[in-house]
C-alpha cells in the first residue's frame, strides 16, 4: 500500500462564514412578530461575516483554533428586563436529544440582546461543526411569565427560499441547574420533536485547519495514491501512541475502527467523530496504534469491500510496528455490519472484535435492499475470537431483535460472546461505550494465539 501523508496547510482554509451582520449597538426591540408574510425568514436567517476573529475568539498564537461566538459582545439587559429574562444571556453550548437519546448534532448559542418584547440570539449547529449546517442570525420573540420563555420559526431542512419544513422553536431557563432548555415542534402537531439542552460551556471549538490540530494530537491523514483505493475512500486516519518514537523496538496493539453510514465521505474531521480517535480528541491519550479508513459514498458499495480493507492492514502491518498478536476490530451500525463481515472474511487477523449497533443483513429487514449482503462464510470461522457487542433497545435503525439474532447465530456456532444491552439506548450507543477505559482494558487482555 503507498500513501501520501498529508501535511497541514501552509495557509488556512476559507472560514464558513464571509460577510457581516454583527449585533447593533443601540439595540432596540427589533423581532418582528411572527404574524409576517414570511415568519421564518423574518427570525432566522443566515449569519456571514468578514472578519472571522471578531466573532468567534483566537485560542492559539497561531490563530488556528477558536471558541465558536467567543469575540460577539453581550449587551447588559435593559432596566426593565427581569433577572428571569436576563439570566439567557451569554454563551452556551450543548445538544440536541431525539426520542432515543443523543442526535449527534452540537450547537453554540450565543444569546446577546434581550428585552422584554424580543432579542437577538446567534447559533451554529451539525453533527461536526468543522462544517455546521446551520450558522443564523435569530431574532426572536418573548413569551412573558414567571418563567418566560424564548421563541422562533425556523426552516429545519435549510431550503435556500426557507420553503422547508418549518419548526417552532422554544427555551427557557432553568435556574437550578443553569442551563437552557430547548424543544423543537413542527406545527401543527403540539408533540416535541426534538429537545435541546444547553449549558455555559466552552468546549466547542472551531479549526481553520482542521489537519494541523489534528497533528497537534498525533493524528495525521494518509491519502491513498493508488486509484484503485481511492476510489473506495481517500485515505485513512492514523493516530500513534506517545512513546511509539522513543522506543523503536516496541510493538503496539492496533485498533481498527470502521465508520459509520452518517460519516462516509471525503471530509477527515468525519473520522474523527466517533470511536476511539474521538476518546484521543478528548483528552485521553490511548497505548494503542489506531486506524480508520474513509469510504465514499458509491452504489458500487453499501459497506467496507473486503478486498480495501485487505489493502489497509496489509500495509499498516508492514509500515508500522503492530503487535500482531493484539489487533482489534469495531466498528458502529454499518461499521458493525463491516465487522463482523471482515472477521469472517480474515480471523486470522485478529484477537477481539467489537461491533457497536452491529447485524448480520440477513437480520434486518430492507438491509439488503439498500446495497447490504447476506453473510456467506459460516459463523464457526470466528468462534475463537471474543466479540463484545453492544446494542440500544431503541435502536430505530437497527432494531435489537437483529442484533439479538446475530448474537444467537454466533452462540450457536461455539462463539465467545459478550452481549450488552443498553436499557432505552438509541443508535448512538457507542459515545459513552467508547469513553470507558474498561473497554480499552478488555481488548488488552485479548490476545491472539501465536501461528506457531
Amino acid at each position: 500500500m503507498t500513501t501520501r501523508n498529508i501535511e497541514p496547510a501552509t495557509t488556512s482554509r476559507p472560514p464558513p462564514t464571509q460577510a457581516p451582520i454583527l449585533p447593533s449597538p443601540t439595540f432596540q426591540s427589533i423581532a418582528p412578530a411572527l404574524t409576517t408574510e414570511n415568519p421564518t425568514e423574518a427570525s432566522w436567517k443566515d449569519f456571514y461575516t468578514p472578519d472571522f476573529a471578531a466573532v468567534h475568539q483566537p485560542m492559539d498564537s497561531e490563530n488556528n483554533e477558536f471558541l465558536i461566538f467567543g469575540n460577539l459582545d453581550v449587551s447588559p439587559p435593559t432596566e426593565n428586563t427581569s433577572e428571569a429574562l436576563a439570566a439567557f444571556l451569554g454563551r452556551w453550548e450543548g445538544v440536541e436529544i431525539g426520542p432515543y437519546g443523543d442526535t449527534g448534532t452540537q450547537l453554540v448559542m450565543l444569546v446577546s440582546q434581550i428585552t422584554p418584547q424580543d432579542g437577538i440570539a446567534y447559533l451554529w449547529a451539525g453533527t461536526d461543526l468543522q462544517y455546521p449546517f446551520f450558522i443564523k442570525e435569530i431574532q426572536f420573540r418573548v413569551i412573558p411569565g414567571d418563567s418566560p420563555i424564548i421563541e422562533w420559526r425556523a426552516d429545519l431542512t435549510g431550503h435556500p427560499e426557507g420553503k422547508g419544513v418549518v419548526g417552532l422553536i422554544t427555551f427557557s431557563y432553568d435556574p437550578v441547574s443553569d442551563r437552557l432548555l430547548g424543544n423543537i415542534r413542527v406545527p401543527p402537531s403540539e408533540q416535541v420533536a426534538r429537545s435541546v439542552e444547553l449549558h455555559r460551556g466552552q468546549a466547542r471549538h472551531y479549526f481553520r485547519d482542521y489537519p494541523r490540530y489534528l497533528q497537534s494530537r498525533r493524528i495525521i491523514f494518509n491519502e491513498y495514491e493508488a486509484v484503485a483505493q481511492q476510489r473506495v475512500g481517500r485515505g485513512y486516519a492514523l493516530y500513534l501512541p506517545q512513546g511509539y518514537e522513543v522506543e523503536p523496538q516496541k510493538t503496539w496493539p492496533l485498533i481498527v475502527f470502521l465508520i459509520g453510514t452518517g460519516e462516509r465521505g471525503h471530509s477527515l474531521s468525519l473520522l474523527t467523530k466517533h470511536g476511539p480517535l474521538r476518546v484521543v480528541l478528548n483528552g485521553q491519550p490511548l497505548p494503542f496504534i489506531i486506524v480508520s479508513p474513509m469510504l465514499e459514498v458509491l452504489p458500487e458499495f453499501r459497506s467496507f469491500p473486503e478486498s480495501y480493507l485487505d489493502d489497509l492492514l496489509k500495509g499498516i502491518l508492514s509500515e508500522y510496528r503492530v503487535d500482531s498478536q493484539r489487533v482489534y476490530l469495531t466498528g458502529i451500525s454499518m461499521g458493525g455490519e463491516a465487522t463482523y463481515r471482515y472477521a469472517l472474511h480474515r480471523p486470522d487477523l485478529f484477537a477481539a472484535l467489537a461491533p457497536l449497533a452491529g447485524f448480520d443483513p440477513k437480520y434486518l429487514p430492507g438491509a439488503t435492499l439498500e446495497g447490504f449482503k447476506p453473510f456467506t462464510l459460516p459463523w464457526e470461522r470466528i468462534k475463537a475470537i471474543p466479540v463484545w457487542a453492544v446494542h440500544g433497545t431503541e435502536d430505530p435503525i437497527v432494531p435489537l431483535s437483529a442484533a439479538q439474532k446475530t448474537m444467537d447465530a454466533i452462540k450457536s456456532a461455539g462463539g465467545q460472546v459478550q452481549f450488552t444491552v443498553i436499557e432505552a439506548g438509541g443508535h448512538n450507543i457507542w459515545t459513552d461505550f467508547y469513553s470507558d477505559p474498561a473497554f480499552y482494558e478488555w481488548l488488552l487482555d485479548n490476545s491472539r494465539q501465536s501461528d506457531e
